[in-house]
This record gives C-alpha cells, sequence and structure tokens, in this order.
C-alpha cells in the first residue's frame, strides 16, 4: 500500500506543474489545442502514475548541513519558472525555434527522460 502522503506530494506535484503550463497558454482551450501539448500532459500523467507504483524511495542518508536550507527555496523558484515560463514564451512565439518539429522533439525528450529516471 501507498503512502498517503507520498500519493499527495506526487498528483499535487503533477497538477501544480501542468496547471502552471496551462496558465502559462493563457487557459485550457488554448493549452489543449495543440496535439503536442496534448501528448505531453498524457505523457506527464503516464509518468507520474507509474512513479506512485515504481519501487522507488529516498533513503534516510547522510544528514543535511542546516546552512544548505537556502537551496530548497532556489530549487523551489526554478521549478516554477520551469513550468511557467515554457509555454509563455511558446505562446508569444519568443525564444522558438522550429515550433512544430521542436514541440515533438521535446515530447520524445520528455518521455524518454521520464522513462529513464523510473
Amino acid at each position: 500500500m501507498m503512502p498517503i502522503v507520498r500519493v499527495t506530494l506526487v498528483l499535487g506535484g503533477t497538477a501544480a506543474f501542468l496547471g502552471l503550463a496551462i496558465l502559462g497558454w493563457d487557459g485550457r482551450s488554448a493549452f489543449f489545442a495543440h496535439p503536442a501539448r496534448v501528448a505531453l500532459a498524457v505523457v506527464l500523467a503516464v509518468v507520474a502514475g507509474v512513479s506512485l507504483v515504481a519501487d522507488g524511495h529516498l533513503r534516510q542518508g547522510l544528514r543535511e548541513d542546516r546552512g544548505n536550507r537556502w537551496v530548497s527555496g532556489a530549487v523551489a523558484l526554478l521549478g516554477l519558472l520551469a513550468a511557467s515560463r515554457p509555454a509563455s514564451t511558446d505562446r508569444q512565439a519568443c525564444w522558438t525555434l522550429d515550433g512544430e518539429t521542436m514541440r515533438w522533439v521535446g515530447v520524445v525528450l520528455f518521455a524518454t527522460g521520464g522513462a529513464l529516471r523510473l
């Protein structure tokens, strides 16, 4: 049986990440209007679902140095930017390369990375 904390964190984090991407596209209808973004959302859901049943865990390991707590805030900020800025810049056609092809390359890279991580 899966601990409720793990399920909550995985599903909550996945929903938050996808929600920020949807906000970057100015709503659900705009985000899901393109097949590559639909495929990306499906891959994200599959990776999140598989991660719940994958046999991975976090080991306790060494104690953390309390002086490094600032890193958590920096990583959280980078995660928020990584979730929202790509969708926003793609919508505005800013910093994009060969739109259609690169979207599908991104979906394949995301799926490959998710599979390797698991």
